[in-house]
């Protein structure tokens, strides 16, 4: 289900050409939910002890803008 999610936003963002087409969808898809579960993941095995909220925006940066200069 949230691989259909995510590829539809993934979509739409090509469509309005908010996201380069030339990306690979099953690896933008995997590439998304991996960083996300990782995020969570860790936070569960840190009991918690910082605010799993505050790393969505971060989260998404790195995404859209990735880790380039």
């Amino acid at each position: 289900m949230y691989l259909d999610i995510v590829s539809e936003i993934v979509e739409e963002g090509q469509e309005k050409g908010l996201i380069r087409k030339d990306l690979y969808l099953s690896l933008v898809k995997r590439f998304i939910l991996g960083g996300v579960d990782e995020v969570i993941n860790t936070w569960i095995h840190a009991d918690g002890k910082y605010d799993l909220v505050t790393m969505a925006d971060p989260l998404v940066d790195l995404f859209i803008r990735g880790i380039g200069v």
